[in-house]
Order: structure tokens, then sequence, then C-alpha cells
């Protein structure tokens, strides 16, 4: 059976009629390309099998192998396509580390590398970093994941040291540590310390902000000693050793409860401590947003501002900017507030808005990120942005987003329809049926599948009939298409524009569209609650 328009496998698409296949011949399958990379051990099948034929809907099988001391554990993902589809073998996720120890690599292969690469890669970058020239093409999926947790782990030694040096060697501090710095995004991580010591209680709470390289600093350690009733508390610079800060609240304590056996120095002016926290945290603070104003495509041009409004210490605070895309100006107000301590400022959302139409948007920002300003352009225009969404329980999912201009939230919102991976819509399977002037030249094709990604009507030059013609292409996940549109924004037929080897398919691709428009409709799974 030929591919339909857009290149699909007909029993992979979750539109057309159902094309269910045995449990069995699904499970010899994936058994067969699991076989094929290199991963022939029995307990593979023997679990593979149980998944398959027991009706497991989406799963990771795990599988662990070692190179001498270095252990290696494999996550084989597969998932369905669609609730009727059969069962597909998407990625693999691998680790490599040495038992005992904190290195470690992690990395995302696709599911026609072989076991034999996939081990050469892991202990390359166990024992040495990757520098950019000498990743292979097919690891340039996950290179950023790649670096961000060698980043982190390099990050999480440095932080785990300084504590050591400082007298806090508690290994449930470590692993909170660790955790923290491997797994968070966030740009402000706090972790804790309890002690205790007859009725009396230290505790210590760290505070580690993000620094313009991405990576987390000790900015101060927060400390309190309490004695039954009583207690101290202070803020100390972040190089003070555990003995120090202990005595120096001791000192404190002991001039209230004269009955405790403690001698020791003075310690510094508490005023001049906490001025020092609000100038430390107001300057990271600053920083952290105006890198955040970068990121979502606001540029610099509002950071003075932003430090004036960040200075006067208001409880919330707006501010305004326009920008213009393809002649249309667009103007945003941008929402600030303070944290209930008012130490910190957050970016909690923008309002945008098409001058001189009747369309506005709410966009709210999640952990720092979220929609930037042209892709909230894009949307509004009424095309789809490709993002990373976070469902209320924290999990991360890919999907396509459009506004749904014929819902709204109780706000007055429009609400936002996302299509997640479920809906099998891949707008590459048309891009690579089109006979695009270039689209073989180095990273021509990537370039222009992230500018549909991030909502852009993309201008490419296509042949049709031997002559070369201006496109703009748009995503168009709602229909599984791909929009093509000439100069004059008339609408474009796609086998107008195929290479020439596929032209002679024409007659089968108008059939099979055919087929799929008899087909009965089916729905996508329900998308989970998300938050952008």
């Amino acid at each position: 059976m030929k591919d339909d328009e857009l290149g699909t496998n007909p029993r992979e698409a979750d539109y057309l009629d159902d094309y269910d296949m045995p449990a069995a011949i699904n499970f010899h399958e994936i058994k067969g390309q699991l076989a094929n990379l290199g991963f022939t051990d029995p307990g593979i099948a023997d679990r593979l099998s149980d998944r398959i034929l027991g009706g497991t809907y989406d799963f990771r099988l795990p599988y662990q192998e070692n190179i001498g001391d270095l252990m290696l554990d494999y996550s084989f993902d597969i998932h369905r396509n669609n609730p009727d589809g059969t069962l597909l073998f998407d990625h693999i996720d691998a680790a490599i580390y040495q038992p005992g120890e904190d290195k470690y690599f992690y990395a995302i292969f696709s599911p026609e590398i072989s076991r034999t690469e996939v081990r050469q890669v892991l202990q390359k970058g166990f024992n040495a970093p990757f520098m950019p020239e000498n990743i292979p093409d097919y690891f340039d999926r996950s290179r950023t994941r790649v670096y961000l947790k060698k980043d982190k782990n390099q990050n999480f030694q440095r932080l785990k040291t300084q504590l050591n040096d400082m007298g806090f060697v508690d290994p449930g501090l470590i692993d909170t540590l660790r955790t923290n710095i491997l797994d968070s995004e966030k740009p402000v991580v706090s972790i804790n310390y309890r002690e205790t010591r007859g009725e009396a209680e230290f505790r210590a709470w760290f505070e580690f902000w993000e620094n313009e390289k991405q990576k987390h600093d000790l900015v101060h350690l927060e400390a309190m000693l309490s004695y039954g009733k009583e207690y101290t508390h202070r803020l100390f610079e972040p190089n003070i050793t555990r003995d120090k800060a202990l005595k120096l609240l001791q000192e404190e304590l002991r001039r209230d409860l004269p009955g405790l056996p403690y001698s020791l120095p003075d310690y510094l002016n508490k005023n001049e401590s906490l001025q020092k926290k609000v100038q430390i945290m107001n300057t990271e603070n600053l920083n952290y947003l105006q890198k955040q104003l970068l990121n979502l495509g606001f540029g610099e041009k509002l950071n003075q501002e932003l430090e004036k409004n960040i200075k006067s210490g208001k409880k919330e605070f707006t501010l305004t900017t326009d920008q213009e895309y393809n002649k249309q100006n667009v103007d945003y107000t941008l929402h600030y507030k303070a944290g209930d301590q008012n130490d910190m400022y957050f970016f909690n959302k923008y309002d945008a808005a098409l001058r001189d139409k009747e369309m506005q948007q709410t966009f709210y920002i999640n952990k720092g990120s979220g929609i930037t300003a042209k892709e909230a352009y894009n949307l509004m225009e009424g095309r789809a942005v490709h993002k990373q969404l976070e469902n209320l329980e924290g999990e991360k999912y890919n999907a396509w987003i459009i506004i749904d201009k014929e819902n709204k939230t109780e706000n007055g919102n429009f609400k936002l329809r996302p299509f997640t991976e479920g809906w099998n819509y891949k707008p590459e399977r048309a891009i690579d049926k089109l006979a695009i002037v270039g689209i073989d030249d180095e990273g021509a094709r990537e370039k222009l599948m992230k500018s549909m990604e991030k909502g852009n009507r993309h201008q490419v030059t296509a042949m049709k009939d031997g002559k070369e013609v201006k496109l703009f292409l748009e995503a168009n996940p709602a229909e599984h298409r791909v929009n093509l549109t000439n100069w004059k924004g008339e609408a474009q037929q796609l086998e107008h524009y195929k290479k020439p080897e596929l032209k002679n398919d024409n007659k089968k691709d108008q059939k099979q569209a055919q087929t799929a428009e008899d087909a009965p409709e089916k729905k996508q799974r329900k998308a989970p609650k998300m938050k952008v």
C-alpha cells in the first residue's frame, strides 16, 4: 500500500480507517527491530512479549548491561500513535555510570542506532566531553540535553565540594543537593539541613542562584539555632563554615540565656546582613528577569525600565512595548509581581494585542519559559506553534497548539487547543515530498522545520513544471497537512510541487486521499490539562 499525500503509512495514521494488526505480529516486528540493532538478549524478548500481548498501551522497556566496571542502563520507548494503532519503537534513552560514583553520562538515540554505536557514544561521553565537531549527526537531537546533564553534574560536584569544605557533609543533605541541581529547572534552588543536640536544634537553609552561565552558585546560608522556645537566626556569607555559623548563633543566644555553656566571639551586625541579602537577591533577580526577556523575544529595550521598577520596591508593576512583524504591529503589556517576602519579582504573564484588529490574548509564563513574543503573534494570526508543555502533575510533553477562537476560558481568554504526539501530525512528511530548491543544503531542512515549529509562514522556492515558484509554508495540525500559498495568498496543491520521482504516484495518492475522506473521523486522545 502506497503512502498518502503526507507520506504516512496508513497503519500509523490515526485519521484513516483502522488497520489493526494482531498483537503477535506487532511483537515480532518490534522484536526484530531490536534484534537488528544488536539487542538480542532473550530477557528483552520475554518482557516485550508480556507487555505487548498483555495489551499494555505505552511503556518503557528497561535493559541493563555492563562494560567492565561501568553500568549501562537502557530504556526502549514504545508507544501507540493512536488508541487503536500498533505499538511503535520510538527512541532509546541510555545512561552510563560507575556504581557508587557521582559521574554519569546520559543521551537519547533515534530507533535506527545500533547497540554498538550507542555503547561507543556513551563510553566516549563518559570519558571526555563531546566537542561539537565530533558529535555524530544522529546525536544532534539530544545534544542540548547531554551538555545540560554534564554541566549540571559538574555544577553539582563543585557545590558538593563547597558544602563539604564548609563542614556540611551529611549524606542526606548531599543527596538533596544532587536531586535539586541535576533534575530541577528552577533558577533558584533552596535546600535545608537540620541537626539536634539535646534540647538545642540547629537548622540551615542554603540558597543557590543560577548565574549567567546557567550554573547555580551558593549565594548565602541562612541559619537558626533554637533552645526550647528561644531562638535566633541570621544570614551568612556563602563561605562561612558550619562551626563558625553555629558558634555565632550560640553566642547570640547565650546573651539571652546566660545559663548556656558557651563563650564565643561576637557576630556581625544583623541589619547589615539583611541589607546584604536584599542587595544580592535584587541583583540576581534583575539579571534573571532580563535574561528571561531576551529568551522570550522582547530584547533588551525594557531592561532600564525593569531595573527602575524593581528598585522602587513596588508590589507589582507592568511594562509596555510593541513589536512589528510582517507590517503588523503588536502591543504587549508585561505583568510583574513581587513574591510573598517582597525579595523577588516574577514575570507571570503578558497581554498581546494585534493593533487595528480585534484580537488579543493573555499568555502565561511557567517556570521562566513560555510562548515567545513572535510565537504569540503567529498564534493570534491563526497559525500553529510546536511547544513543550507541562501538565498539572509536572510531566512534560510536546504538542502543537493553536488558539481555539470558538472557545474561551472564564476570564475571557481564548483556549489553547493542543495536538499531542498521539495525534501523529508530522509535517516533515509533506516537506520531504516537495521539490524545494536548496532543501538538501546543510542545515536547510532543519531550519525550515524549526521555523514552522515557531509558527512562522516560511518562504521557500519550489519547482513547478520546470519553473521556480515562491511558496509560503505553514503547519496545519488540525487538518493533518502543510498549508501552501503563493505570493498572493492563494492556496496551492501539494501534488503540483512534488519531486519528479513522486509525480507518477499522483493517481494512487488521489485514490488514497479519497479513502481518507470516506473514512470515519477519528478523534485524538483527550489531552491532559496543561500549563504553557
